[in-house]
């Protein structure tokens, strides 16, 4: 983002996030703002699953492991503007988190650099295909995969990282 440039990382896990404020204290990273919350399409409280593989925590895992951890909306805590970039990862929730990221989307229409993962939108109580109707049903951004950045014409069946670029 360049020295003008500001990163807000969100990170519901108190074991992640330690590492995250060591890792930019170390690197003397001055405009990282670090958000101690996972992003949802609400405000409020909700139960972060710990598992075993930490990238696989979320707020619908199976889990006995768990802890209170507070939601917001990307639009609640994002006060900088415009947004140029959003990266997310949460585990199926991408409809929820982007729900929450609405008014950004239609604004500032940010890059979205998101993981489809066929079926975990289920536990969210989310459609299959609930972050391809917000983006592009919605929103009006094409959905691309890979470095060659090829064009989906519809979410694919496996696992994928994707871009979601607004024309």
């Amino acid at each position: 983002v360049g020295p003008e440039g500001l990163v807000i990382a969100v990170e519901p896990s108190a074991r992640a996030i330690a590492t995250l404020r060591r890792n930019v204290a170390m690197n003397d990273l001055k405009n990282v703002d670090i958000i101690f919350a996972a992003a949802a399409d609400r405000d409020g409280e909700a139960s972060f699953f710990i598992t075993a593989d930490m990238s696989r925590s979320s707020l619908v895992a199976e889990s006995d492991d768990c802890e209170k951890v507070r939601v917001v909306r990307l639009e609640t805590i994002i006060k900088s503007r415009p947004v140029r970039f959003i990266k997310i990862d949460v585990e199926g929730g991408e409809a929820l988190a982007l729900r929450g990221a609405r008014a950004i989307l239609q604004a500032d229409r940010p890059i979205i650099q998101f993981e489809s993962t066929p079926g975990a939108a289920a536990a969210y109580g989310c459609e299959p295909d609930a972050v391809w109707q917000l983006l592009v049903e919605e929103c009006g951004y094409g959905v691309y995969r890979g470095r060659d950045l090829r064009p989906c014409s519809t979410l694919p069946p496996v696992v994928a990282n994707l871009y979601a670029i607004h024309p």
